[in-house]
């Protein structure tokens, strides 16, 4: 083999690398992009999923600015990929009481309505336009929810029960080691039950890498849905005030938005000033 023919052997291998590596960039370019544009301002509510921390939740609900990090590819991903389990395992569980399985999706609105539960719906599962999740929101705690799932069965007894489904996709780190649920998820299941006046929660983890799953039952005591329903009233009187809380100890920041905002603004209690964010 001549050399020249080596040599165009070499640059058209490394032409087609480079064709390839264009395309991943401007692939990873587009997540990144449209995520930036399709991403939502802040709904000035509480959510039961943000609420292992004071702080950050009380600046979210003021409409305090974020830190402006951009997402990475990977983290958007992850969370699509998170979105896509629930579909799939919602769709999955919709289906169970056609075979005859002793397990109902329920319609929450329906179930709302009829044990008048001082709950609005601001939009309502859609079974049969792929739906599954319930938007839900409390006007007198000012907080809104996304609920996985009701759930119904019978009883030993024959006795209508319910239940809720939350759905966590995690690691295969936190996964192998889990033999409960996540505490992060604690407060997360006391919300729901109180809100929708549930008494228990069925958590499905669903490993990302090869979907192995595992379930835990938690039932939230009276003491922490008292608890909770103070908090909410802690939580909504610093916003009403203009306060912020302290920074409790022991939370994890690696994702929270406003992680530069909070150091800027120290670790006491103090009054909520948008001009401390510059």
């Amino acid at each position: 083999m001549s050399r020249k023919s080596l040599y165009e052997i070499i640059k058209n291998a490394n032409d087609k690398d480079k064709l390839a590596d264009r395309f991943l960039n401007d692939f990873i370019y587009t997540i990144e992009t449209l995520d930036e544009h399709e991403q939502k301002k802040p709904s000035k509510a509480f959510h039961p999923s943000n609420l292992n921390c004071d702080r950050s939740s009380v600046l979210e609900v003021m409409g305090a600015n974020i830190d402006g990090n951009k997402k990475t590819h990977n983290l958007i991903s992850i969370c699509r990929n998170g979105t896509s389990t629930h579909l799939m395992v919602q769709e999955y569980v919709s289906k169970m009481a056609s075979l005859g399985l002793n397990w109902v999706f329920e319609d929450v609105a329906k179930y709302v309505a009829e044990n008048n539960i001082p709950l609005k719906i601001a939009s309502n599962m859609n079974i049969d336009s792929g739906v599954y999740e319930t938007k839900i929101v409390s006007e007198e705690y000012n907080i809104r929810g996304l609920c996985d799932g009701l759930l119904s069965y019978k009883d030993k007894d024959g006795n209508k029960k319910y239940v809720l489904l939350e759905i966590k996709t995690i690691n295969s780190r936190q996964y192998y080691k889990m033999n409960d649920i996540l505490p992060k998820h604690r407060v997360q299941a006391v919300s729901y039950c109180s809100l929708l006046q549930v008494d228990a929660v069925i958590f499905l983890y669903v490993e990302r890498d090869l979907l192995n799953k595992k379930t835990f039952y938690y039932k939230p005591t009276k003491t922490e849905k008292s608890a909770w329903k103070k908090r909410m009233t802690f939580l909504n009187d610093c916003v009403k005030n203009n306060i912020i809380p302290e920074k409790p100890a022991g939370i994890n920041c690696q994702y929270c938005e406003y992680k530069k905002l909070c150091k800027k603004l120290g670790e006491g209690k103090l009054k909520y000033e948008p001009s401390k964010e510059l």
